[in-house]
């Protein structure tokens, strides 16, 4: 383990040394050719420390933050892959980052953000963690995961496993997600208030209106977004899990960031065993994650990033953008290994409603012609750059003074167009 544990902090200083990345999977990369075993090595070299998985298509960045945050604001330190590299290389950047030469962690607490593809894996070394916390399956990249239903039958497989050691804290609003978590051996649910589950009628873009033990057609009494909400199976009463679900005070848009800012206090609750006064304080003070609602200023302006990655998520991202009374948007389609091959998704969004808005609209990355003739479908008016770079600028220079330009990049283009703005890669 020492040698990978060199190696890869060498790797790390360079990288930081030359302003080329923040270490968020290169240093982690080439410990692992060296040593393939050095997590689960880390993980029993460090039995006092507690360590959470954070699994789920949307939302595991900001929910990662919000619960270090919480933690570190009670004075319990935290190493996460805050830079969201998921896979294995990711998770053992973030160790190497952390430990000593020996393999000793300086924190007492590990939360790392797990690929839902990559989560059994990640199971296989870190077998038994403190919780795992599953916060909903949509469809996203289908020509790498397939469909939901295949994510949701590797993960049990991989919960039978478990022992009581781990607690599992799932989402009692999606009917696949909960399903997955009645297998482990301990578990416990999350909500939203019901408030928040507004809606009578389930969108074109769903993915899990089924019940997963039978198979009939669930009956929606309420839904918050997509298939989440109150469900209920006519033939097997198949229903949602007993839950609770806290109101947040929160700066951070979406109804989606209830169902994160949710999850965080389930673990803050159940794990640390903090009380709900200090959670609601806490969680009311998280920021933005990375490339999620991030916002700078730019000569008198705001950009807002919103990663927006498959349809479920992305028709979110547009309602924020039209709640937020963006200016311009500034969409960018690639389709590059991290993102997935397969855009077809692009045709379950709901970019009609762009039409009832007076927000420019801008197009650019590798398949800027896919999306700009699915708005032609659309009937939304927009402009189509083959250069990101001349895309955001046109962009910006149509979004007035002190309002905002909403940037909807997958994830490629997340990287690409932050480096264009800050001047920084991630490596």
């Amino acid at each position: 383990m020492r040698h990978g544990v060199l190696v890869g902090k060498t790797v790390l200083k360079i990288g930081k040394a030359m302003n080329v990345g923040s270490g968020s999977t290169w240093p982690g990369h080439v410990a692992l050719k060296i040593d393939p075993s050095l997590i689960r090595a880390v993980v029993e070299k460090n039995p006092e420390v507690k360590i959470i998985l954070i699994a789920g298509t949307n939302g595991k960045t900001t929910t990662t933050k919000a619960l270090s945050y919480a933690l570190e604001s009670s004075g319990i330190s935290v190493l996460t892959n805050n830079a969201g590299a998921n896979l294995l290389n990711g998770l053992a950047s973030a160790l190497v980052s952390g430990i000593d030469l020996n393999g000793k962690l300086r924190q007492e607490t590990i939360i790392f953000e797990a690929d839902e593809n990559s989560l059994p894996v990640i199971l296989s070394e870190i077998p038994n963690p403190n919780a795992i916390v599953l916060l909903n399956l949509f469809r996203d990249q289908l020509d790498r995961y397939g469909e939901v239903n295949t994510t949701a039958e590797k993960w049990i497989k991989a919960f039978k496993k478990l022992t009581e050691d781990t607690l599992v804290i799932a989402n009692a609003d999606d009917p696949l997600v909960s399903h997955v978590a009645s297998h482990a051996a301990k578990k416990v649910y999350f909500t939203i208030p019901t408030k928040y589950k507004n809606t009578r009628s389930l969108g074109h873009a769903v993915d899990s209106t089924t019940c997963p033990k039978c198979n009939s057609t669930l009956e929606y009494l309420s839904i918050s977004y997509s298939h989440l909400g109150n469900y209920i199976c006519p033939n097997c009463s198949y229903s949602n899990p007993k839950a609770e679900g806290l109101e947040i005070p929160s700066n951070l848009l979406g109804i989606y960031n209830q169902y994160n800012l949710n999850a965080a206090a389930k673990v803050l609750k159940n794990v640390f065993e903090i009380k709900e006064k200090e959670i609601l304080k806490t969680l009311s003070q998280v920021k933005p994650a990375f490339g999620r609602q991030e916002e700078i200023s730019v000569n008198g302006k705001k950009v807002m990033y919103l990663l927006s990655k498959n349809p479920t998520g992305f028709n979110e991202s547009l309602k924020v953008a039209i709640e937020n009374k963006s200016s311009s948007l500034l969409i960018l389609l690639n389709d590059r290994v991290p993102d997935g091959h397969d855009i077809s998704w692009i045709w379950d969004v709901d970019f009609e409603i762009l039409k009832k808005t007076n927000i420019k609209i801008f197009v650019s990355g590798d398949r800027a012609y896919d999306m700009a003739n699915r708005l032609l479908f659309a009937g939304v008016s927009h402009e189509v750059f083959d250069s990101p770079d001349k895309a955001y600028e046109a962009a910006l220079n149509n979004t007035m003074q002190e309002k905002t330009l909403t940037i909807l990049p997958t994830y490629s283009a997340m990287l690409e167009i932050r480096k264009l703005i800050s001047g920084r890669a991630i490596l």
